[in-house]
């Protein structure tokens, strides 16, 4: 009897995060994302910066390389209902 070999179809994955002066932890939050044990290609990561004061949008930039987006947008203020 052969052995049954199942096969993995992975799926492309999405990761938005949200982010509004996160230099404290943003970097770590990326490399532990990096290091997933998911195929590379099939990950698409997405920094949205939400009007971040900090080094946020800097830290975010210096993954360019590795393919993670940085997505600017301005603080639009309070909702009003």
């Amino acid at each position: 009897m052969r052995p049954i070999v199942k096969q993995i179809q992975w799926r492309t994955v999405s990761v938005l995060l949200p982010v509004r002066n996160g230099e404290q932890w943003l970097r770590r939050k990326l490399d532990s994302l990096l290091s997933l044990d998911y195929p590379r290609e099939l990950i698409q990561i997405r920094v949205i910066s939400d009007g971040s004061s900090d080094r946020t949008d800097e830290i975010a930039g210096e993954y360019a390389s590795s393919g993670i987006e940085l997505i600017r947008i301005r603080r639009g203020g309070t909702r009003k209902v």
